[in-house]
């Protein structure tokens, strides 16, 4: 099971989604005086020490990928199924960063100035990831189906 290259693939998937759930999004830079906000993917932690929920759902879609990826390592005799699982890892990824976008073009932009962290880059190698995992996971098939061809 681990000595799939997919595996590897989706095992990183699960690892950069936990740490993207820990690490700050960005920072709100006040327009005035004031202390900068800080954006995680559960909150957003104000300056004056209140929390915001408004960026829950970045949250739930992260956890939901992580779950999905590991649900995929754990199908790896249904090679179809798994490749399913991760096309829908991607079009969750692709909705978080829609839902990132429309955060900041809506809440972050009342509040002030939104400087993008690092963090906010990980879902996009997640979704390079997945593609590489549904990659392997698609020759593999092609490799059993031609195998089965010659007998």
């Amino acid at each position: 099971m681990l000595q799939r290259k997919q595996t590897l693939f989706l095992l990183c998937v699960m690892i950069l989604s936990f740490v993207g759930v820990l690490l700050p999004l960005g920072t709100i830079e006040p327009e005035g005086m004031g202390v900068g906000d800080m954006v995680y993917n559960i909150c957003i932690r104000k300056g004056d020490g209140g929390m915001s929920l408004s960026v829950l759902p970045l949250f739930i879609l992260d956890v939901l990928v992580f779950v999905i990826s590991l649900l995929t390592i754990f199908l790896y005799k249904n090679r179809l199924l798994q490749a399913k699982l991760c096309i829908s890892c991607i079009l969750l990824l692709v909705v978080w960063y829609a839902y990132l976008i429309y955060c900041w073009t809506s809440i972050f932009s009342v509040s002030g100035t939104f400087h993008v962290g690092f963090s906010s880059l990980l879902p996009l190698i997640n979704i390079i990831l997945c593609w590489m995992a549904r990659h392997g996971i698609m020759s593999d098939e092609k490799l059993v189906r031609s195998m089965d061809r010659i007998r």
